[in-house]
């Protein structure tokens, strides 16, 4: 990618082309990591399944209190992410007031989907937790 950005219909052909060639797809992660773009980052790592990529991205998830982050990883390679990582991004996501986050990392399985009712009860408690908070 060297400064050149792929314009959005590229980005998805080469993502999610069945030809794209899997050191390509971590290339273009490398790239989008470097200039700051962690989501694209993430989607090319997925996509190629790159366990090293992977890895530096639990770790940037965790630190960043990004359970959609940790849960995509979770989905691509689960023996990647443990129950200690999901507690530690709980940690994490509660002490930068990631409140949804945290709650959703203390599911009994963070990577489920949620029915609209879940999530209206993980959104009140995350936002009951915010009121009773101490400042």
């Amino acid at each position: 990618m060297a400064g050149k950005r792929l314009a959005p219909l590229k980005k998805r052909d080469v993502l999610y082309g069945e030809d794209t060639p899997k050191e390509k797809l971590i290339e273009l992660a490398r790239a989008h990591l470097a200039a700051g773009e962690e989501a694209d980052a993430l989607a090319f790592f997925c996509e190629a399944a790159d366990e090293a990529g992977l890895r530096e991205m639990q770790k940037r998830a965790i630190d960043a209190g990004d359970a959609f982050g940790l849960a995509q990883i979770a989905r691509t390679l689960p023996k990647l992410v443990t129950r200690g990582d999901w507690d530690r991004l709980a940690q994490r996501a509660g002490e930068l007031g990631k409140d949804a986050y945290a709650a959703r990392a203390r599911l009994d399985d963070p990577t489920a989907p949620l029915e609209p009712e879940e999530k209206r009860a993980l959104e009140a408690e995350a936002e009951s937790d915010e009121k009773t908070a101490p400042e």
